[in-house]
């Protein structure tokens, strides 16, 4: 009996090992090294802001040490300022950086050095201006869950979103250390607003 008991206790004890080491993050005991990243327009150097997010072997990465960057669990991805320095296994990588519907998203592939920080400059191509043709981009659907006005600013210029009027109500989201962008719900939808159609006051 005493021999049977030790044996489940093995048993359970094993099974916990798993199950802790299953729920580690991919990159503990891997080789890992720093990737810098610089987004800009074309034929400008100004830092553009954008949403962005880095593949490896299958599995995205999207919480940059950058402390201004904003992670969205629920897409998997991140805005930025136009700069972001992220931490991800060696090898490999596809940087994805993309900005509202007006620019040319960009998959690039890159090697990272271990225990070295590799930097990238990224150029973003606009395919067509809609402010030249009098029509403005706009959300018409965010909660302002946070009551962080910075993030809320962060995420509709990396979406280059003109317009954007704030829901008060039904903000119960809250915040998590991992996902600060609980300030909407589910992937931006864009519509265009035709100045000519609209009165300001």
């Amino acid at each position: 009996m005493m021999q049977r008991n030790n044996i489940k206790q093995e048993l359970v004890f094993i099974v916990f090992i798993i199950v802790v080491v299953s729920g580690l993050p991919v990159t503990l005991g891997a080789e890992t090294g720093e990737l810098s990243v610089s987004i800009f327009e074309h034929n400008d150097r100004i830092p553009l802001p954008c949403r962005a997010w880095v593949s490896v072997g299958g599995k995205r990465f999207f919480n940059p040490v950058t402390k201004s960057c904003t992670p969205y669990a629920r897409d998997r991805s991140f805005s930025c300022d136009g700069h972001f320095i992220i931490r991800i296994p060696a090898g490999k990588a596809i940087v994805h950086i993309e900005r509202g519907k007006e620019y040319l998203s960009v998959d690039k592939e890159i090697t990272i050095l271990k225990n070295q920080t590799t930097k990238v400059d990224i150029t973003l191509k606009r395919w067509i201006n809609m402010q030249k043709e009098d029509w403005y981009s706009s959300d018409m659907h965010c909660h302002f869950g946070l009551n962080n006005i910075e993030i809320l600013k962060q995420l509709a210029l990396a979406d280059d979103i003109n317009l954007e009027p704030i829901l008060t109500l039904w903000n119960h989201q809250r915040s998590t250390s991992n996902d600060k962008s609980s300030t909407r719900i589910g992937r931006r939808s864009r519509n265009f607003w035709r100045k000519s159609y609209t009165r300001y006051k």
